[in-house]
């Protein structure tokens, strides 16, 4: 997979172990990820399962969790809210299940004190244990 030629090194490192934890498998599972393999990232990192009863968040990242108000690990995508973002967040994931390949873009986030342009990449894993 050609990533954008933008995107930064911190994610291409990212999407490296990705890919290659799941081998020949359309996606890795969460066991597949040792925690200190994932410490550069999980400031700012989401691990979501694909699960037959939904999307769950695995791994919920500190950082959104901080200016989110709620810690999601555990808890599926739909119980985000607003609704607007659990829907965005899902389509987005559900995209990365049919392409099987992880999802990468930019975000541009508004707040009082300033606006921050952050890159993202969802990469699904599946639900099993």
């Amino acid at each position: 997979m050609s990533l954008p030629a933008s995107f930064p090194d911190y994610l291409r490192a990212l999407y490296a172990l990705w890919d290659t934890k799941r081998g020949t498998r359309v996606m890795p599972a969460r066991r597949d990820f040792a925690t200190v393999e994932l410490q550069p990232w999980l400031n700012e990192l989401h691990l979501v399962a694909v699960c037959p009863e939904g999307l769950r968040f695995v791994v919920f990242a500190s950082g959104p969790a901080s200016r989110y108000g709620a810690e999601m690990t555990g808890r599926y995508v739909a119980d985000l809210q607003p609704a607007t973002m659990a829907d965005e967040v899902e389509r987005a994931y559900l995209t990365a299940v049919e392409t099987r390949a992880p999802v990468f873009g930019t975000l541009i986030q508004y707040t009082v004190r300033s606006n921050e342009v952050y890159a993202f990449m969802y990469p699904p894993a599946s639900c099993t244990s």
